[in-house]
Formats: C-alpha cells, sequence, structure tokens
C-alpha cells in the first residue's frame, strides 16, 4: 500500500486547471534537480581548487549553461511559489484542517516536508542569489573568501541540504505517480534517495572543505 494517495490528475479524466498545475509542478521539480547536479558540481569545483573553478565557471557561462541555470532559476521559483500557495490553501480548506488525521499521517508529513522546505527555500533562495550577484567578481578568490565567512558557509549548507531534501521529495512523487510495476518502482524510489544522499554528502563537504581551508 502506498504511504500518500496519487495525485489528483491520474484519478480523472476530464482536463481542469488544476491537472494543468499540478504536471507543471512536477515537470519543474525535474527541472529542479537537473539543476541541483549542475550546482553540485559547481560547489564541487570550487573546494578542487582554482582550475576545477575555473573549468566549471566556464561551462557554467556558456551559452548551454546559463539555459540549464536560467532554467533552473526559473523552475525553483515556480515550484516554490506553486507549494506554498498549494500549501496555504490546503490548510485553509476543510480537508486541510483534517491533514495528518487518521490513516494518512505519513503521507500528511510527506506533505508537510515538502512545503516547509518549499517555505524555507524562498529566503534561502533569495539570500544566496543576493549575495552571490553582490560578489565584486565570479573569480575563484572573491567567491571562496565570501564562504569562509561563518554565517555565509551556514546559510549555504542551509540552502543546498533544503534544495536536496526538496528535490528529493519531489522525485518521489513523479516515480510514485507516474513509474509502474512494483519491482521498478521500488528501484527507481531506492536510487533517487541514493542519488540525493551522494549530493548532499558532496555539497557538505564542498561547502565545508572550502569554508575550513586555512583554519585546519
Amino acid at each position: 500500500m502506498r504511504s500518500r494517495p496519487l495525485s489528483p490528475h491520474l484519478g480523472v479524466f476530464k482536463f481542469i486547471h488544476t491537472m494543468a498545475l499540478s504536471i507543471l509542478h512536477r515537470i519543474t521539480g525535474i527541472a529542479q534537480s537537473v539543476g541541483m547536479l549542475l550546482l553540485t558540481y559547481w560547489f564541487m569545483a570550487l573546494a578542487s581548487g582554482p582550475e576545477a573553478y575555473s573549468r566549471a565557471t566556464d561551462l557554467l557561462g556558456s551559452v548551454f549553461g546559463r539555459i540549464v541555470m536560467a532554467g533552473f532559476l526559473l523552475a525553483c521559483g515556480v515550484g516554490i511559489l506553486y507549494a506554498r500557495s498549494r500549501c496555504v490553501m490546503s490548510l485553509r480548506s476543510p480537508p486541510g484542517r483534517a491533514l495528518g488525521k487518521g490513516t494518512g499521517g505519513e503521507g500528511a508529513g510527506h506533505w508537510w516536508l515538502q512545503r516547509v522546505t518549499s517555505v524555507a527555500l524562498i529566503p534561502l533562495g533569495l539570500w544566496f542569489v543576493f549575495s552571490m550577484t553582490a560578489l565584486p567578481s565570479f573569480l575563484y578568490g572573491d567567491v571562496a573568501m565570501w564562504l569562509r565567512r561563518p554565517w555565509n558557509a551556514v546559510l549555504t549548507l542551509a540552502f543546498v541540504l533544503a534544495m536536496v531534501w526538496h528535490s528529493r521529495l519531489g522525485i518521489q512523487v513523479v516515480i510514485e505517480d507516474y513509474v509502474h510495476g512494483k519491482g521498478v518502482n521500488s528501484a527507481a524510489l531506492l536510487a533517487s534517495t541514493l542519488l540525493h544522499l551522494l549530493l548532499a554528502v558532496a555539497l557538505v563537504y564542498a561547502v565545508a572543505r572550502v569554508a575550513l581551508r586555512g583554519v585546519v
């Protein structure tokens, strides 16, 4: 038995606007996950040193890199705002007031985690983007020096870990809704969990290595 109900658009045949919004939300979730791979690559390059960082910035500064990152930022904005709006709307509805009660408690836990991470990502994401744009340049020295400031390192860790967790929850929804077959579904969920765990470890390592370089 599934731990949460399937998305509404999978249980009806008549097209309604909420179906389009639900599908859009899943598309943005996939785009966020792809962007997370590039973001992890960028942080790992920063942790590896100036030469690796230069190659990473060349890739992200290319036409391909700019298109991907622009899509990533757009997907993050749309996805997070959608999740937040759904959170507010659902809590005001009668079913929302009953959320988490009865047999749907586990599914409600997933729902809450996805909404909490989306709300947390709004201030964290805005802070990270504004902080990056306020840097004198994107040269290795300027970015590394910025990340070595204690609060910048702490907030960056909070931002990337919230991104990873939000991505993992979103991909779980996509897999449960669209990947059929018990064996394939379970394998896909396990692969997604392991991949996001690897991303989280890599990001923590990268941020910690840059932040503590020269300190320990």
